[in-house]
């Protein structure tokens, strides 16, 4: 049997998903030697073993790519014999001097593993509101910098206890090199606070769930931002967050305990379901049943209107916001509102002080922790239209990831956006890619949120912008 070494680099949405452990674990399968690196813009595969064992895991690998992965080109760069094959098959470091990605990871939501573990009591992540993997959790909104590895991210600050470094360590692990990775004891922590600021001496969540239960609006800061919760199904509470938030008429969206409570209030297609439970994880535009009308104060939530913006728990804190873990007395949430932690026209906080000085007219209540969130990023929001889903708001989970354009850019061009609904853009070669949404830019905050983000975006994509695109009217911020 004739012995091959093979070098490829992969090419599409890679980053941060998942990607060099599933190489591993597939190459191990085939009993092939080699490496896979991460190289910034690409995954270099070196693979040693017989041309059926090579083939047989590139068509492996194409069909168990974590979901949100997306392999655009596999790109042969040699291929020459050798007498006998290396008995390894590692992960290297990445490439520190190599070329930089086109598109960085977006946050995804909790995996079905993750949610099993945070609401088993024997698993050492129980009732943890920060549990991650390989395929779940966040990434873009914890980024200082390119490639996707710890130190470049926020956990940088949390050092891996033993039993985290044996997991990041071990190629059967879903969380072999998952840099988000973190446990009760290593990673971050929670605290509740009153609407000042002050410190309450009490357990987080569970005092986090009785405040809702009494009708108490709460900010908890989320994956990406702050966002205002309460009780869906609390009439005065809903008024009383319009009244402080100044937010008269426009829908409020909610967030649904699981699918089966979606169905109850809710008109739901498959395309639908597959929305709400995907990775991305989008408030989805959905159709009322009249049980809603019955049993929701629907009026207060989306007036005017037989839709209602819908999300399921993409995060392990909603998780555990819903539901109460052994001892707390308070009843699962079947619906909770669940807005952007800001004022009219701000931009969402991301910092526990800033939320503190913003929302402290809003919030009764603030659950709170300290990982910190580099860059802003708000739900995102899909409209299904005869069956074929629209994205009005792209933002958590589908950006920043990169577009292929039919034609290429002849030099890297930043795109400014307009003056409402903001989006910036910078597009290279035969890439563009979008910001999240970050909104109408009437205010300081939303100017700021705006110029980190189009000073971040060529940071970490290391293409300066040779050509800046801007809207004629000379009143517009982003001009």
């Amino acid at each position: 049997m004739s012995l091959l070494r093979k070098s490829f680099e992969l090419h599409g949405i890679i980053q941060g998903l998942g990607i060099r452990p599933t190489v591993h674990r597939i190459a191990k399968r085939f009993c092939l030697g080699g490496s896979v690196q991460n190289l910034g813009n690409s995954v270099r595969l070196e693979l040693e073993g017989s041309e059926g064992s090579i083939e047989a895991f590139l068509c492996t690998l194409l069909k168990e790519v974590p979901s949100a992965t997306r392999i655009d080109l596999i790109k042969e760069l040699r291929s020459e014999p050798v007498s006998e094959v290396v008995s390894d098959f590692k992960i290297l470091e990445s490439a520190p001097n190599s070329e930089y990605a086109v598109s960085f990871p977006p946050d995804l939501a909790l995996c079905r593993d993750c949610l099993a573990e945070i609401f088993n009591p024997a698993d050492r992540r129980y009732g943890y509101p920060f549990t991650s993997c390989t395929v779940c959790g966040p990434r873009y909104t914890v980024i200082e910098g390119m490639p996707y590895d710890r130190e470049r991210t926020t956990l940088k600050f949390f050092p891996l206890c033993k039993d985290c470094q044996e997991e990041y360590r071990n190629p059967f692990s879903r969380r072999f090199h998952a840099e988000s990775i973190a446990c009760p004891k290593c990673g971050p922590k929670m605290r509740i606070t009153d609407k000042s600021g002050k410190a309450l001496n009490q357990e987080p969540l569970s005092t986090a769930r009785q405040g809702i239960s009494e009708g108490k609006i709460l900010a908890l800061r989320g994956i990406g931002g702050f966002l205002l919760s309460l009780d869906a199904f609390n009439s005065s509470a809903i008024k009383e967050l319009r009244l402080r938030k100044q937010r008269p008429h426009k829908p409020l969206a909610v967030m649904m305990r699981d699918l089966s409570v979606v169905k109850r209030f809710c008109h739901v297609s498959a395309i639908g379901e597959s929305l709400l439970q995907s990775a991305e994880a989008p408030i989805v535009i959905l159709d009322l049943k009249e049980e809603a009308r019955r049993e929701l104060p629907v009026d207060l939530l989306a007036p005017d209107t037989e839709t209602l913006g819908v999300m399921l728990p993409y995060s392990p804190l909603h998780q555990l916001l819903f539901h109460p873990l052994k001892g707390d007395p308070v009843q699962a949430f079947d619906v909770l509102v669940m807005t952007s932690g800001n004022k009219r026209s701000e931009p969402i906080c991301i910092k526990n002080e800033e939320a503190f000085l913003r929302l402290q007219d809003i919030a009764d209540l603030f659950l709170v922790h300290d990982r910190e969130i580099v860059l802003r990023a708000d739900d995102s929001l899909v409209s299904i239209q005869e069956e074929v889903p629209q994205i009005w708001r792209r933002a958590r989970g589908y950006s920043p990831r990169g577009f292929k354009l039919k034609n290429t850019i002849s030099v890297p061009s930043l795109g400014m956006g307009a003056e409402l609904k903001n989006t910036a853009a910078i597009g290279f070669d035969g890439q563009i890619v979008m910001s999240p949404h970050i909104g109408d830019l009437e205010t300081p905050e939303a100017v700021d949120d705006f110029e980190q983000v189009i000073k971040c975006f060529p940071e970490f994509l290391r293409r300066e912008p040779e050509r800046v695109l801007v809207d004629l009217h000379p009143d517009m911020h982003s001009s």
